[in-house]
This record gives C-alpha cells, sequence and structure tokens, in this order.
C-alpha cells in the first residue's frame, strides 16, 4: 500500500530542482493562485481534487475525466520561474506525472 511519505518522498526525489507545496499552508502568500488551484493537495483519506476547468473536457476527452477520477493520488504546486500544478498519479508501473500551468485565462 502506498503511504504519504511514499509520494511525498518520490515528488522530491523526480523535482529536486523545484519548490514544492503539497498544501494551501506551505504557500507563501507572494504567490497568487487561481482560485481554482486552491483546494490542491494530497491525501490519501479522501478523493483527489483536481480544477474544475477539467470539467470542461468531459465531452471531448472523456478517457482524461476518468484518469483523473481513477489513478490520480493527489497535486501539489512546483515553484520556480513559474508555478506549475503537478498531477500525481501512480499505477502497477509506479508512480508518473503530469505538469499543468495555469488555466486558460488565469
Amino acid at each position: 500500500m502506498i503511504s504519504l511519505n511514499d509520494i511525498i518522498s518520490n515528488v522530491n526525489n523526480e523535482f529536486a530542482d523545484r519548490k514544492i507545496y503539497f498544501g494551501l499552508s506551505e504557500v507563501p502568500e507572494s504567490i497568487i493562485l487561481p482560485e481554482s488551484w486552491k483546494s490542491f493537495g494530497l491525501s490519501l483519506d479522501e478523493a483527489p481534487t483536481y480544477p474544475v476547468e477539467w470539467h470542461s473536457y468531459i465531452t471531448e476527452f472523456p478517457s482524461v475525466i476518468a484518469l483523473l477520477n481513477d489513478s490520480l493520488l493527489g497535486t501539489a504546486l512546483l515553484a520556480s520561474e513559474k508555478v506549475e500544478m503537478l498531477y500525481i498519479f501512480h499505477d502497477a508501473n509506479g508512480f508518473y506525472y503530469y505538469l499543468g500551468g495555469l488555466p486558460i485565462g488565469g
């Protein structure tokens, strides 16, 4: 079974060159987030949340929504010159990631 420590350790190893935030309380006030990103985070006790903008693709890309609902462990923020949403997934082969930029118009 995967633990939060496993996830955090893997993310820290994969993105060692970036500042990583695993919860909103960790984000400095100087980083302004879109409203839909403010519920990001990791929790194995609750269903993971992702920005509501993804729901606009449900008819065009239902497999993307299915992937988010079935394999997403959670989200984190990566910061360097820009801030990106890190989508953290897991399957039988291990962890994998998707990096997303600000929502269109965000």
